[in-house]
């Protein structure tokens, strides 16, 4: 098929999905005011612009407000009890609610919305056959553009509720509650979890056989790409520079920005050997940032182990939206790249490297095979060899 060829050398999915025939999309009706379905994406996305730009102060404040709650109520039912040692604890809290964590999210406005969809893109570029078509990459784009918009109301649940805003905004677009519908089922199982339930895609009821306005829409498959694509728009461009250089990320958040600091470069490779592909992530650590334990929820964690979790994460996603995705994409493995560059002589960086895969008899834990494979080991590694380590 000729879209087939021009969505893999395309620069970009909205620059596809312009240039696509009407008759690749449900029929619309331009008589009665209907606009077509590129341009109702491209009305979304407009309309998106102010929220995007809300969405992290939206989860900072809730995040604030949440703590304070927290901290009244707690107060409240202190103030009633008969615990000798009260007045020593409401004085702690007290004192605490004058200063106020505030949780900085990384970026989550347009410049990740586009980084999803090129992400998003990436993977369907190594598609062996079948490749998405019009209407779902326009069912595609658009959820892509809503996912994250419920961080407005807080970070928490926010894949959740996202509903009200986009039902707010979306109404003026796109007017069927059909094409709505379709869209935020979706967006919203990208991450969290459905009745205590992390599997998503199929406790929401989506199908590979869905029929919209007579389009074939494989949903699960679209929901996946959108998961993983949003796992794999981590890297560098998230962090904030400016607030990073001038030393005002509040300490439970920094090591958020840390994280996508040290994550230079996120790729989807084809296996020299064979005719699967894998993700490679590649790191930049300074030797500063070895030691420093950084605040993450109640306890203090090491940069390293932060990047051993997400990588053990994101095996797990891949593991996943692999159920949803195996037919079209042969991605098998993650490699990891983490280069240790010391303060002094940068000719001498250490590397960590290690690819999480599925081997053996399935199991619950994911197991990174590599040593060292904790940050203490690290750090003790590096002393071994003479590195002087703040």
């Amino acid at each position: 098929m000729e879209n087939d060829k021009s969505i893999v050398e395309c620069e970009s999915l909205e620059e596809w999905l312009m240039n696509q025939k009407d008759n690749e999309f449900p029929k619309y009706y331009p008589d009665k005011g209907q606009k077509s379905y590129p341009d109702k994406y491209n009305d979304l996305k407009n309309a998106l612009v102010p929220i995007h730009a809300n969405v992290e102060k939206g989860a900072m404040l809730e995040s604030v407000n949440k703590w304070r709650r927290e901290i009244i109520d707690e107060l409240s039912e202190l103030k009633k009890s008969d615990d000798e040692n009260k007045e020593t604890r409401i004085g702690e809290l007290e004192e605490s609610l004058h200063n106020d964590p505030v949780i900085y999210l990384n970026q989550h406005g347009v410049g990740h919305v586009e980084k999803v969809a090129e992400k998003v893109l990436e993977l369907i570029k190594k598609f062996q056959f079948d490749y998405p078509s019009a209407s779902e990459v326009f069912i595609l784009l658009c959820a892509i553009q809503i996912h994250d918009i419920g961080n407005v109301y807080g970070r928490e649940g926010h894949e959740k509720s996202f509903q009200a805003k986009f039902q707010e905004i979306v109404q003026r677009i796109i007017s069927d509650s059909v094409t709505q519908k379709n869209i935020m089922k979706i967006a919203q199982v990208h991450s969290g979890n459905m009745n205590g339930d992390k599997d998503t895609i199929t406790k929401a009821g989506l199908q590979n056989d869905k029929t919209w306005f007579n389009k074939k829409i494989r949903e699960q498959l679209l929901a996946a790409l959108l998961r993983f694509g949003d796992e794999l728009a981590d890297d560098s461009s998230r962090y904030d520079v400016v607030a990073m250089d001038l030393n005002q990320i509040p300490e439970e958040s920094r090591i958020y920005h840390e994280y996508s600091k040290c994550l230079h470069a996120v790729n989807i490779f084809d296996h020299s050997m064979n005719k699967t592909c894998y993700v490679s992530l590649e790191y930049y650590v300074d030797s500063s940032a070895v030691t420093i334990e950084y605040k993450k929820g109640e306890k203090a964690i090491l940069l390293i182990d932060e990047i051993f979790n997400r990588t053990k994460k994101m095996e797990q996603e891949r593991r996943y939206c692999m159920r949803f995705m195996s037919p079209f994409i042969p991605l098998t493995e993650i490699r990891v790249k983490i280069e240790i560059e010391p303060q002094e002589d940068f000719t001498q960086s250490e590397v960590i490297t290690y690819t999480l895969k599925e081997k053996g008899y399935p199991s619950n834990d994911i197991i990174i095979d590599c040593i060292p494979n904790t940050g203490e080991q690290v750090k003790t590694l590096l002393k071994e060899k003479g590195w002087q380590l703040k």
